[in-house]
């Protein structure tokens, strides 16, 4: 088996994340994304560098956001990314608010055994 689909990474679903786009977008879509927002960090726009993930706001900046523009329009990277993808307002159903973040994150992804 390959391992990088069957050893799920925590961190290839998060280019989707940092560019708030879903896995069916366009290479067009990404590359659009990716200049308004690192627009947008340039000029100081509030809240600008905040986005959505399923641990909650994380902050962003100009290099995660080139980062991640690379990473989805590389298509190996970008097929990693959007077979692991989780919506970033996904919550586990009966899921403990209490919960670590590395155990949230084991629930989320079914690792618990």
């Amino acid at each position: 088996m390959i391992p990088a689909f069957t050893e799920p990474p925590l961190c290839h679903f998060w280019p989707f994340w940092v560019l708030e786009l879903g896995p069916e977008c366009s290479d067009i879509q990404v590359e659009k994304a990716a200049r308004e927002i690192t627009a947008k960090l340039a000029l100081g726009v509030p809240g600008a560098a905040d986005f959505q993930a399923v641990p909650g706001t994380l902050q962003r900046d100009e290099a995660l956001v080139r980062e991640a523009r690379n990473l989805l329009l590389d298509p190996d990277q970008r097929l990693l990314a959007e077979f692991w993808y989780i919506d970033p307002g996904s919550r586990v159903p009966g899921a403990d608010e209490n919960l670590s973040s590395v155990d949230y994150w084991r629930q989320l992804l079914g690792l618990d055994a």
